[in-house]
Protein backbone atom coordinates (compact mmCIF):
# COMPACT_ATOMS: atom_id res chain seq x y z
CA UNK A 1 0.00 0.00 0.00
CA UNK A 2 1.16 3.54 -0.77
CA UNK A 3 -0.20 6.39 1.33
CA UNK A 4 -0.16 10.13 0.62
CA UNK A 5 -0.93 12.54 3.47
CA UNK A 6 -1.61 16.17 2.55
CA UNK A 7 -1.45 18.63 5.47
CA UNK A 8 -2.21 22.27 4.72
CA UNK A 9 0.24 24.62 6.43
CA UNK A 10 -2.21 27.49 6.92
CA UNK A 11 -5.21 25.58 8.26
CA UNK A 12 -3.65 22.41 9.64
CA UNK A 13 -6.25 20.32 7.77
CA UNK A 14 -4.97 16.98 6.58
CA UNK A 15 -6.25 14.44 4.09
CA UNK A 16 -5.09 10.87 3.54
CA UNK A 17 -5.28 8.89 0.30
CA UNK A 18 -4.32 5.23 0.02
CA UNK A 19 -3.25 3.69 -3.29
CA UNK A 20 -3.18 -0.09 -3.62
CA UNK A 21 -0.78 -1.01 -6.46
CA UNK A 22 -2.18 -4.55 -6.49
CA UNK A 23 -5.81 -3.49 -6.98
CA UNK A 24 -7.59 -4.73 -10.07
CA UNK A 25 -7.59 -1.47 -12.09
CA UNK A 26 -10.91 -2.33 -13.74
CA UNK A 27 -12.80 -2.84 -10.47
CA UNK A 28 -14.73 0.29 -9.48
CA UNK A 29 -17.40 -1.37 -7.34
CA UNK A 30 -16.28 0.72 -4.35
CA UNK A 31 -17.23 3.97 -6.12
CA UNK A 32 -20.97 4.47 -5.71
CA UNK A 33 -21.38 8.07 -6.90
CA UNK A 34 -19.81 8.98 -10.24
CA UNK A 35 -19.64 12.57 -11.39
CA UNK A 36 -20.69 13.46 -14.97
CA UNK A 37 -17.14 14.62 -15.77
CA UNK A 38 -15.90 11.04 -15.26
CA UNK A 39 -18.00 9.66 -18.13
CA UNK A 40 -15.86 8.21 -20.91
CA UNK A 41 -17.55 10.34 -23.58
CA UNK A 42 -16.83 13.57 -21.70
CA UNK A 43 -13.76 14.89 -23.54
CA UNK A 44 -12.79 11.38 -24.54
CA UNK A 45 -9.19 11.24 -25.73
CA UNK A 46 -8.76 10.93 -29.50
CA UNK A 47 -7.68 7.40 -30.30
CA UNK A 48 -8.91 5.99 -26.97
CA UNK A 49 -9.45 2.25 -27.51
CA UNK A 50 -11.88 1.80 -24.61
CA UNK A 51 -15.49 1.11 -25.51
CA UNK A 52 -18.41 2.64 -23.65
CA UNK A 53 -20.02 -0.79 -23.44
CA UNK A 54 -17.21 -2.04 -21.19
CA UNK A 55 -15.97 1.28 -19.78
CA UNK A 56 -18.81 3.80 -19.47
CA UNK A 57 -16.49 5.89 -17.30
CA UNK A 58 -12.89 7.01 -17.86
CA UNK A 59 -10.78 4.82 -15.53
CA UNK A 60 -8.36 7.66 -14.76
CA UNK A 61 -11.20 10.01 -13.87
CA UNK A 62 -12.83 7.47 -11.56
CA UNK A 63 -9.54 6.71 -9.82
CA UNK A 64 -8.94 10.42 -9.19
CA UNK A 65 -12.53 11.51 -8.58
CA UNK A 66 -12.36 11.49 -4.77
CA UNK A 67 -9.10 13.45 -4.60
CA UNK A 68 -10.13 15.95 -7.29
CA UNK A 69 -13.44 16.58 -5.51
CA UNK A 70 -11.73 16.93 -2.14
CA UNK A 71 -9.32 19.54 -3.48
CA UNK A 72 -11.63 21.32 -5.91
CA UNK A 73 -11.27 24.63 -4.01
CA UNK A 74 -7.51 24.46 -3.50
CA UNK A 75 -5.14 26.91 -5.20
CA UNK A 76 -1.98 25.61 -6.82
CA UNK A 77 0.15 27.90 -4.61
CA UNK A 78 -1.31 26.74 -1.27
CA UNK A 79 1.51 25.36 0.86
CA UNK A 80 1.40 21.82 2.24
CA UNK A 81 3.44 19.34 4.19
CA UNK A 82 3.13 16.19 2.09
CA UNK A 83 4.11 12.75 3.35
CA UNK A 84 4.37 9.80 0.98
CA UNK A 85 4.65 6.39 2.62
CA UNK A 86 5.72 3.46 0.45
CA UNK A 87 6.82 -0.06 1.42
CA UNK A 88 10.44 1.01 0.83
CA UNK A 89 10.61 4.56 2.21
CA UNK A 90 8.74 7.47 3.74
CA UNK A 91 9.34 10.87 2.17
CA UNK A 92 8.31 14.27 3.54
CA UNK A 93 8.22 17.46 1.52
CA UNK A 94 6.95 20.99 2.14
CA UNK A 95 5.80 22.30 -1.22
CA UNK A 96 3.01 24.04 -3.07
CA UNK A 97 -0.11 22.02 -3.77
CA UNK A 98 0.53 21.45 -7.47
CA UNK A 99 3.94 19.89 -6.79
CA UNK A 100 2.67 17.52 -4.11
CA UNK A 101 -0.51 16.57 -5.93
CA UNK A 102 1.39 16.00 -9.17
CA UNK A 103 3.34 13.18 -7.51
CA UNK A 104 0.17 11.51 -6.25
CA UNK A 105 -1.68 12.05 -9.52
CA UNK A 106 1.13 10.53 -11.61
CA UNK A 107 1.11 7.40 -9.44
CA UNK A 108 -2.65 6.92 -9.70
CA UNK A 109 -2.71 7.50 -13.46
CA UNK A 110 0.06 4.96 -14.09
CA UNK A 111 -1.79 2.33 -12.06
CA UNK A 112 -5.10 2.95 -13.85
CA UNK A 113 -6.75 0.90 -16.59
CA UNK A 114 -5.92 3.55 -19.20
CA UNK A 115 -4.43 1.68 -22.21
CA UNK A 116 -1.71 4.33 -22.58
CA UNK A 117 -0.74 5.30 -19.04
CA UNK A 118 -0.81 1.72 -17.76
CA UNK A 119 2.38 1.21 -19.80
CA UNK A 120 4.12 2.98 -16.90
CA UNK A 121 2.77 0.51 -14.35
CA UNK A 122 6.20 -1.06 -13.82
CA UNK A 123 7.70 2.23 -12.70
CA UNK A 124 4.65 2.96 -10.53
CA UNK A 125 5.11 -0.32 -8.67
CA UNK A 126 8.51 1.06 -7.60
CA UNK A 127 7.11 4.54 -6.98
CA UNK A 128 9.58 7.32 -6.19
CA UNK A 129 7.67 10.20 -4.57
CA UNK A 130 8.41 13.74 -5.78
CA UNK A 131 10.78 12.50 -8.48
CA UNK A 132 12.77 15.20 -10.26
CA UNK A 133 12.82 15.55 -14.03
CA UNK A 134 16.18 13.75 -14.21
CA UNK A 135 14.89 10.91 -12.03
CA UNK A 136 11.73 10.61 -14.11
CA UNK A 137 13.68 10.42 -17.36
CA UNK A 138 16.19 7.87 -16.11
CA UNK A 139 13.55 5.68 -14.44
CA UNK A 140 11.12 5.60 -17.37
CA UNK A 141 13.81 5.04 -19.98
CA UNK A 142 15.38 2.38 -17.76
CA UNK A 143 12.11 0.49 -17.30
CA UNK A 144 11.40 0.70 -21.02
CA UNK A 145 14.82 -0.70 -21.92
CA UNK A 146 14.45 -3.46 -19.34
CA UNK A 147 11.22 -4.47 -21.05
CA UNK A 148 13.01 -4.54 -24.42
CA UNK A 149 15.68 -6.81 -22.93
CA UNK A 150 13.06 -9.34 -21.89
CA UNK A 151 11.25 -9.07 -25.22
CA UNK A 152 14.49 -9.87 -27.04
CA UNK A 153 15.24 -12.68 -24.62
CA UNK A 154 11.87 -14.21 -25.49
CA UNK A 155 12.43 -13.85 -29.25
CA UNK A 156 10.03 -10.92 -29.60
CA UNK A 157 10.72 -7.68 -31.44
CA UNK A 158 12.63 -5.23 -29.25
CA UNK A 159 13.03 -1.47 -29.56
CA UNK A 160 16.36 -0.30 -28.18
CA UNK A 161 16.18 2.94 -30.16
CA UNK A 162 13.32 4.15 -27.94
CA UNK A 163 11.00 4.95 -30.84
CA UNK A 164 8.12 3.26 -29.06
CA UNK A 165 8.69 5.25 -25.88
CA UNK A 166 8.54 8.52 -27.79
CA UNK A 167 5.22 7.41 -29.33
CA UNK A 168 3.88 6.57 -25.89
CA UNK A 169 4.68 10.09 -24.71
CA UNK A 170 2.97 11.52 -27.78
CA UNK A 171 -0.17 9.73 -26.63
CA UNK A 172 0.38 10.92 -23.05
CA UNK A 173 0.34 14.50 -24.28
CA UNK A 174 -3.05 13.95 -25.91
CA UNK A 175 -4.42 12.48 -22.69
CA UNK A 176 -3.16 15.39 -20.62
CA UNK A 177 -4.77 17.96 -22.89
CA UNK A 178 -8.15 16.24 -22.77
CA UNK A 179 -7.94 15.58 -19.03
CA UNK A 180 -7.39 19.28 -18.42
CA UNK A 181 -10.90 19.85 -19.78
CA UNK A 182 -12.27 17.29 -17.35
CA UNK A 183 -10.57 19.07 -14.45
CA UNK A 184 -11.92 22.46 -15.53
CA UNK A 185 -15.38 20.99 -15.08
CA UNK A 186 -14.52 19.30 -11.78
CA UNK A 187 -12.57 22.11 -10.07
CA UNK A 188 -13.34 25.63 -8.89
CA UNK A 189 -9.70 26.63 -8.31
CA UNK A 190 -6.52 25.89 -10.26
CA UNK A 191 -4.76 23.43 -7.94
CA UNK A 192 -5.52 20.12 -9.68
CA UNK A 193 -5.43 21.70 -13.13
CA UNK A 194 -1.95 23.14 -12.66
CA UNK A 195 -0.74 19.82 -11.25
CA UNK A 196 -1.59 17.98 -14.45
CA UNK A 197 -0.30 20.86 -16.60
CA UNK A 198 3.04 20.56 -14.83
CA UNK A 199 3.02 16.81 -15.44
CA UNK A 200 2.12 17.46 -19.07
CA UNK A 201 5.13 19.77 -19.54
CA UNK A 202 7.40 16.89 -18.49
CA UNK A 203 5.73 14.50 -20.94
CA UNK A 204 6.16 17.06 -23.73
CA UNK A 205 9.92 17.09 -23.20
CA UNK A 206 10.13 13.31 -23.46
CA UNK A 207 8.76 13.11 -26.99
CA UNK A 208 12.23 13.91 -28.37
CA UNK A 209 14.39 11.13 -26.96
CA UNK A 210 17.69 12.01 -28.65
CA UNK A 211 17.57 15.59 -27.42
CA UNK A 212 16.41 14.81 -23.89
CA UNK A 213 18.99 12.03 -23.37
CA UNK A 214 21.97 13.90 -24.85
CA UNK A 215 23.10 15.44 -21.52
CA UNK A 216 23.41 11.97 -19.97
CA UNK A 217 25.60 10.48 -22.71
CA UNK A 218 28.90 11.53 -21.15
CA UNK A 219 28.00 9.59 -18.01
CA UNK A 220 28.34 6.37 -20.01
CA UNK A 221 30.43 7.08 -23.09
CA UNK A 222 33.76 8.92 -23.21
CA UNK A 223 33.97 10.24 -26.77
CA UNK A 224 37.20 12.14 -26.14
CA UNK A 225 39.48 9.74 -24.29
CA UNK A 226 42.63 11.18 -22.80
CA UNK A 227 45.69 10.10 -24.86
CA UNK A 228 48.10 7.79 -23.13
CA UNK A 229 51.34 9.48 -22.10
CA UNK A 230 54.53 8.00 -23.41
Amino acid sequence: MIRYIFKFVASGEHFTFDVNPERNPTNFSHIKERAPWTELDFHKCPGCTLSIAHFPYCPIALDLQHAITTFRNVRSTDMLDVTAETPLRTVHKRCDFQSGFQSYMGLVMALSACPVLSKFRGAALYHLPFASLDETIIRNVGFYLLKQHFLQKNNAKADFELRGLAKIYDSVNVINLEFQDRLRKASDKDGSLNAIMSWWSTATLLTSMDAILAPYETMFVNKNPTPMSE
